[in-house]
């Protein structure tokens, strides 16, 4: 849910309202919720047998996931002349503030065709350069994780692959001046033997913990400003 306050000289005025995502918009025609939820609801066996019962769903036609599965819910982010909802397993959806302070959703943004992939829900906006940079993880195959950039008029560059040995939740990252800094969390997730075993899909693993001890594990990007070349 987005909400806008509007002040015009002494007059404020309130409104909120639902980003109308794929899955809202599914879920309210079909009067009940339909779409798994990775965290809280696919623990043990029964997150088991509702993760099958889901995509038998989809396979039947019952439910589209080919648009999306993400609630825009993790961060609004202004970027280009746009106004994004995030959520770190979709697409951005566009949203727009209507010279009423009515609240509209134009529609899952995929940067004109150049985003091929879910983006993360925190990216982060250099204030000299105006370019945006962001993440992008795949929990079922490699590369599990890939690093890209924006430039402050939308034009996205290529891909670069981070290799990592296992999926990892990687819900925020960093920049610096001139690196792009991206930790290698202690969180990993789809664990299918843990759920079998009761267990939740997203786990702390804790073979990782002897890596932390002996220094934050972490990779830098090298990111150079244009203002700072020569």
């Amino acid at each position: 849910m987005v909400h806008v306050v509007s002040i015009d000289g002494n007059s404020v005025s309130y409104s909120c309202k639902l980003t109308e995502t794929n899955r809202l918009v599914q879920e309210r025609e079909l009067g009940r919720p339909f779409f798994p939820k990775v965290i809280g609801e696919l623990h043990g066996h029964s997150g088991v047998a509702r993760l099958a019962l889901f995509y038998a769903r989809s396979l039947l036609g019952l439910v589209d996931d080919s648009k999306g599965m993400g609630v825009a819910n993790a961060d609004l982010v202004y970027f280009n002349n746009r106004l994004l909802a995030m959520s770190e397993d979709d697409f951005p959806y566009q949203i727009m503030i209507t010279p009423s302070s009515d609240i509209e959703t134009v529609g899952r943004y995929n940067f004109s065709k150049q985003l091929m992939s879910t983006m993360i829900a925190h990216p982060k906006l250099d204030p000299v350069t105006g370019e945006m940079f962001a993440l992008s993880y795949d929990v079922i195959q490699k590369p599990y994780l890939k690093y890209f950039k924006f430039s402050k008029d939308g034009e996205k560059s290529p891909d670069i692959k981070i290799p990592l040995d296992v999926p990892t939740m990687m819900h925020d990252f960093a920049i610096i001046e001139n690196f792009v800094v991206v930790p290698d969390q202690q969180v990993v997730l789809i664990k299918l033997q843990e759920m079998l075993k009761g267990g939740s899909p997203v786990i702390y693993d804790k073979n990782k913990l002897q890596e932390m001890k002996q220094g934050m594990k972490c990779r830098m990007f090298p990111h150079v400003r244009r203002t700072h070349q020569a």
